[in-house]
């Protein structure tokens, strides 16, 4: 039996942000087909579990430019999404509405900080940002990018 390289673990095997997780496995002497495919398995397993590689997917001119994108306030009134990373924090954009909806929905782009990040150590600053509740609204604190204050952007 020819020797087989280059086995690859399906998607749900690989949940450490690659594409794609590959292994070579080369049967040795009797081994069974089975044994070969526990094999396989287990090296892939293994080489899926290392911790993820998360580099920033945002820079200054790309968060400004979401900031300045129009969007549609019925489709995205009352969600959260995920933007993307920026200085190594999660960026988010929430979407409050409330009372007349969705006339009022507004877009409030912030770092939602990891439990070892602090505002200012990832470039942040803190911000007032009105947030719609009931008839009213309220004003809350929120770690932005800094890109935003400076350009007076939301």
């Amino acid at each position: 039996m020819a020797p087989k390289w280059g086995a690859s673990a399906p998607m749900s095997m690989c949940r450490a942000g690659r594409e794609r997780c590959s292994v070579a496995v080369m049967p040795i002497g009797n081994t069974s087909m089975t044994t070969a495919a526990i094999l396989t398995a287990a090296l892939a397993l293994g080489a899926c579990t290392g911790a993820p590689v998360i580099s920033d997917s945002l820079n200054d001119a790309a968060i400004v430019a979401y900031a300045q994108k129009p969007f549609d306030k019925a489709a995205m009134m009352n969600r959260s999404v995920t933007v993307g990373r920026h200085h190594g924090a999660v960026v988010m954009a929430d979407f409050p509405c409330s009372d007349v909806c969705p006339v009022y929905t507004t877009r409030i782009i912030h770092y939602q900080l990891g439990a070892d990040q602090t505002c200012a150590g990832i470039g942040g600053v803190e911000a007032d940002r009105s947030v719609p509740r009931g008839i009213a609204v309220s004003i809350e604190k929120f770690c932005v990018p800094k890109v935003l204050e400076d350009k007076g952007l939301q």
